[in-house]
């Protein structure tokens, strides 16, 4: 469409919209992957796969013989041509928008995780269940501010120097040591530093997922308490000494639901149903290649 306005540039404007496609391509493949995957049921993932792409292909001869009609109307009408491919692209993006929001997508991220958590330990769920992946892409959103962005950042596996940098640099007292012995206590696999500009959570090189989700866990309990209270001071002012038992026997019940969830039941506005259960794995959440030994180098 550019090349119509600047002719003396054909070349490396086709060779841009090029690269362009082949990145769409690329980042389409991927994505489809697991839009498919959302709507298999009982390992039929080929027979969704074999009716898609029958379906492309039907919808690509509709659009090519659409195409092909409309430039003959248009001719040599640039402006007219400029406008029916505008309609036509906003048009198509917009049904794919509203196509994507009836795929599922069941992996546990950790924004998913926090708007589970925010749920569970949400004074409104009284029975305490786990809101199901259908519940979650709910809050979701594109362009609107998601509430999860008033809890405090978290970093995941960062350098030890900038850990050391940003307990350097903090205006309040935190005691690595006691920071160490305080989660030694609650998990020896995990390490939860507060920071004046965010969480710092590390995993031991021995975690395995159980801990990798009681970390997540544990930080959305973190993040919370730090955004509500600008005098916290370390993880062991997370809740009062008399509540710290309730609060483990909160996060494993909620660590353990995760691990052993077949299809559950949910309330989502009012209506009880049964919802496709989260995909569970370490390698949604973080990378191992930051992981550390707790013991060896945070103590000496």
């Amino acid at each position: 469409m550019t090349t119509a306005f600047f002719p003396q540039f054909f070349l490396p404007i086709a060779a841009v919209a090029n690269m362009g496609k082949n990145i769409s391509f690329l980042a389409s493949s991927a994505s489809r992957a697991a839009i498919h995957r959302s709507f298999a049921r009982e390992e039929n993932l080929a027979d969704i796969t074999a009716k898609t792409g029958s379906q492309n292909i039907l919808s690509s001869l509709a659009g090519t013989s659409l195409g092909v009609a409309i430039s003959t109307y248009c001719g040599n009408d640039l402006l007219l041509t400029c406008t029916f491919f505008s309609v036509l692209s906003s048009t198509s993006l917009v049904f794919t928008y509203l196509a994507l929001r009836y795929a599922t997508i069941t992996a546990l991220t950790q924004d998913r995780l926090d708007y589970l958590l925010r749920d569970f330990f949400s004074g409104s769920n009284v029975d305490q269940r786990l809101l199901s992946p259908e519940a979650v892409k709910t809050y979701e959103k594109m362009f609107v501010l998601a509430p999860l962005d008033t809890l405090h950042p978290l970093k995941v596996n960062p350098s030890l120097t900038l850990l050391h940098e940003s307990l350097a640099s903090s205006k309040t007292s935190i005691d690595l040591q006691t920071e160490i012995e305080f989660w030694q206590s609650v998990n020896p696999h995990l390490l939860l530093v507060p920071t004046e500009s965010n969480v710092m959570l590390y995993f031991d090189e021995n975690a395995n997922l159980r801990d990798v989700l009681q970390g997540f866990v544990w930080a959305h309990c973190l993040r919370k308490r730090f955004g509500e209270s600008a005098s916290l001071s370390g993880s062991q002012s997370l809740v009062p000494a008399e509540s710290m038992d309730l609060l483990k026997q909160q996060v494993t019940d909620v660590v353990e639901k995760l691990l052993h969830m077949p299809d559950l039941e949910v309330s989502s506005e009012n209506v009880r149903r049964v919802g496709s259960h989260w995909v569970t794995s370490a390698a949604l959440l973080e990378s191992t290649d930051g992981r550390i030994r707790l013991a060896k180098e945070l103590t000496h």
